[in-house]
């Protein structure tokens, strides 16, 4: 356990009552003498998350996800989680001399307060630290030899002479320690653990948008005030004056980018997060499920109409029940996402948030209409290059054009990927490795886990992957990207309303794959050698074109449910 330490030189004396052989009668007998043993009190600060009940208590450990719609196109996670921004500044805060404060400590024996009481002050650096006690108090305590509680807290703690108490509002810097020890004629050590006397919760937002001007705020209800401590504070508190309280949370604009690979499914790349600075103190017996995020200000993510989704007026309680320890750290997490349809492995459409125990392997392009297949989605993992056929110089399909509208028209990747009539000698694609891309993009995808995605399909309702027509290009362009159809009728680049960062957001958010640049094969064939490919890109738009069929290019391929 690594804690601030700071040795005290006080004295405490312990009375020994010492007496030689013989009658009392006896004129030469020796005089009483009592023997005082000298002792030192050490300090030392735990700090934050290093109770070992804390540390041993396994259900605050486990991360209870809350999801929640926020309305107007989001929606949420919530969990309160440990704080693990302490094992990261835990070293620099213990290299950290201990402020100097006002100590008071006294001992108790039966349960009732023995002895003097002292009170002091700790000024000082490094080994000339050392303790000031306060004008008619002593700087010793005399105590028989036996067995006591040593009891110390600092001035945040206030003292009736039978109890101890401690209010919410001084709960952040309460210190309270307490000590058992047996004294006896030797020279030993009264040590003190001081422990905070709080729950501390800071907030911590992610997103996969920058954050801008978010504001908020953290509230609690029938919050508990006051905790009453029994003179030995090792018994439970009694906590009382419920109450309310409403702080306000600022998010830091200098959020931070997490790097591809540093997410918790090993690939994120694109998430934003932002934590408040200011903690937020609460005595021990509060309980998760009393407080409540609120926003204030702040947009994130756009619709169709690149309209930004505002985050103002929702209050958003926390259902999950976690007592908040004292000496805790908290986070309470809260992960925004655009409110999408994924579809998963089991073949249920899904939002992520919604996910429970279900992996979505793709986004939803369009929606099933009560006819089998007839819902198109695309898949959130990219496999590796390859090349569209090794037939080359050889016409591959019997729609083998380079007029962009006749592709364009395309919706039967499927069919070209799956059937024999799509052939001139009757071979299915992607059964042959003599088209890669077609035998990669329909097979691989139903037995890898290799970045820790399942791809597998389990639903009865689902089709085989395939490799997409132009048709099904331009449709996850329009339904993702929100690129405008309306002009999209030849080869080339297309801007006009492409919104490459919320095409990244529909992959990236349910843990899915994004490149800036990307080019993939399409089914499209344009010549005996060529075949063509679909690009999403963020400095060039959408785009189309066709390449060597001995070229390698992504596969992505996309599925009916």
């Amino acid at each position: 356990m690594n804690k601030r330490f700071l040795r005290l030189a006080l004295t405490v004396l312990t009375g020994l009552l010492l007496t030689a052989c013989g009658n009392d009668s006896q004129p030469d007998a020796p005089v009483k003498e009592e023997k005082q043993s000298a002792a030192t009190f050490s300090i030392n600060i735990a700090s934050y998350n290093d109770e070992e009940e804390i540390t041993r208590s396994s259900k605050l450990e486990e991360t209870q996800r809350q999801a929640i719609d926020l309305g107007n196109g989001l929606e949420a996670e919530l969990s309160i989680e440990r704080d693990t921004m302490q094992s990261n500044t835990h070293a620099a805060q213990t290299r950290a001399a201990m402020p100097n404060q006002h100590y008071t400590i006294y001992a108790m024996q039966g349960g009732s307060r023995v002895g003097d009481v002292l009170k002091g002050t700790v000024s000082g650096s490094g080994t000339s630290q050392h303790f000031t006690p306060d004008a008619g108090y002593k700087d010793r305590l005399l105590l028989p030899a036996g067995t006591y509680t040593f009891v110390c807290y600092n001035d945040k703690v206030s003292d009736d002479g039978t109890r101890l108490s401690v209010t919410r509002a001084n709960a952040g810097t309460a210190l309270i320690g307490t000590t058992t020890a047996t004294i006896s004629g030797v020279r030993y050590n009264v040590h003190f653990v001081m422990k905070h006397q709080a729950a501390r919760v800071r907030v911590k937002m992610m997103t996969y948008w920058p954050i801008q001007n978010i504001k908020g705020s953290l509230q609690g209800n029938n919050v508990n005030e006051l905790a009453t401590y029994q003179a030995d504070p090792t018994a439970t508190p009694t906590y009382s004056a419920p109450a309310t309280f409403n702080e306000a949370l600022t998010y830091p604009d200098d959020l931070v980018e997490e790097p591809y690979g540093t997410g918790e499914n090993g690939r994120e790349y694109g998430r934003y997060y932002s934590e408040t600075q200011n903690y937020q103190y609460v005595l021990p017996n509060t309980n998760a499920n009393q407080l409540s995020l609120k926003f204030t200000s702040g947009e994130l993510y756009r619709d169709p109409q690149h309209h930004s989704k505002s985050l103002v007026g929702y209050l958003h309680n926390i259902t999950t029940s976690k007592p908040l320890l004292a000496n805790g750290s908290y986070v309470l997490r809260v992960d925004i996402y655009y409110k999408a349809n994924y579809l998963f492995e089991d073949g249920v459409v899904r939002t992520y948030v919604n996910r429970g125990t279900h992996t979505p392997i793709a986004a939803v392009l369009k929606d099933n209409d009560g006819t089998a297949h007839s819902g198109t989605a695309i898949a959130l993992l990219i496999a590796a290059e390859q090349n569209w056929s090794t037939t080359y110089p050889q016409q591959d399909t019997p729609t083998m054009t380079t007029n962009f509208t006749t592709h364009a028209a395309a919706m039967d990747g499927e069919s070209q990927t799956w059937s024999n009539f799509y052939t001139p000698d009757g071979t299915i694609k992607a059964l042959s490795t003599k088209y890669p891309a077609f035998y990669y993009g329909a097979n691989l995808f139903d037995s890898r886990d290799a970045t820790g995605q399942m791809t597998t399909r389990l639903g009865a309702n689902l089709s085989r992957w395939y490799i997409p027509s132009f048709g099904e290009w331009k449709l996850a362009a329009h339904v993702l990207g929100y690129l405008d159809l309306s002009n999209v009728n030849d080869w080339g680049d297309y801007t006009n309303g492409w919104d490459y960062q919320m095409y990244k957001v529909f992959f990236l958010q349910a843990g899915g794959q994004y490149f800036p640049v990307n080019y993939s094969w399409a089914t499209a064939e344009t010549t005996d050698s060529y075949a063509g490919w679909a690009a999403n890109t963020e400095t060039q738009g959408f785009r189309f074109g066709w390449t060597g069929k001995f070229n390698t290019l992504f596969i992505h391929p996309f599925i009916h449910f």
